[in-house]
């Protein structure tokens, strides 16, 4: 109960202690991301949605995908590529129910399944999301959606990008939207790689 009365510091406390849940995970995400980036959500924990910390077992299922098919080989071209340290942020990743409508998701959100991620790459404090584009088509890497959200075309402020499990990796749409804040746009593979590649 003492835990309770100490403010922002019971919250920090709890946040590592769930990280450390999460660390000894045999979960097999590969080097990039980490089984409590699927899982950690700063509004689930502001408002203690604690079932954001439980997902069923399909969400592992679909964000091991997600890793091994699209965050890995592109990060993995990325760091081959150049000799810049760089830092890859997730955003969000899995959202329960509560978390999703808190953060004014889609009801038929990819984020609820943790068959999506929204990602950020920075360069130290630079945002360098257009790297992390680059990196997602010239690694090959197969992907459902790759929506480029808010921001420019040429520097989004962040990367939404998903994988659809139950699909082969060759099955997998491969579309590409850009989001203004309001509306979304199809654009094609060419339009992506004459801007980032």
């Amino acid at each position: 109960m003492a835990l309770l009365t100490l403010g922002l510091g019971a919250f920090v406390v709890v946040a590592l202690t769930r990280k450390n849940i999460y660390a000894g995970s045999a979960l097999s995400l590969g080097q990039y991301v980490e089984p409590y980036d699927v899982v950690h959500s700063n509004t689930a924990d502001a408002r203690k949605f604690d079932e954001q910390y439980s997902p069923p077992d399909n969400v592992w299922t679909n964000a091991i995908a997600l890793a091994n098919n699209v965050i890995n080989p592109a990060m993995s071209w990325l760091t081959t590529q150049s000799n810049i340290a760089f830092d890859l942020v997730v955003d969000s990743w899995y959202r329960a129910p509560r978390t999703n409508e808190a953060v004014g998701g889609e009801d038929d959100s990819d984020h609820l399944n943790g068959s999506a991620v929204d990602l950020k790459l920075f360069s130290g404090s630079t945002l360098r999301n257009e790297l992390l584009v680059r990196a997602i088509l010239a690694s090959g890497a197969s992907f459902d959606q790759l929506i480029l959200e808010n921001g420019t075309d040429s520097q989004p402020a962040w990367i939404h990008v998903s994988y659809d499990a139950t699909k082969t990796y060759s099955q997998q749409r491969n579309e590409i939207l850009r989001y203004n804040g309001s509306s979304y746009t199809e654009k094609s593979r060419s339009w992506a790689e004459n801007l980032y590649l």
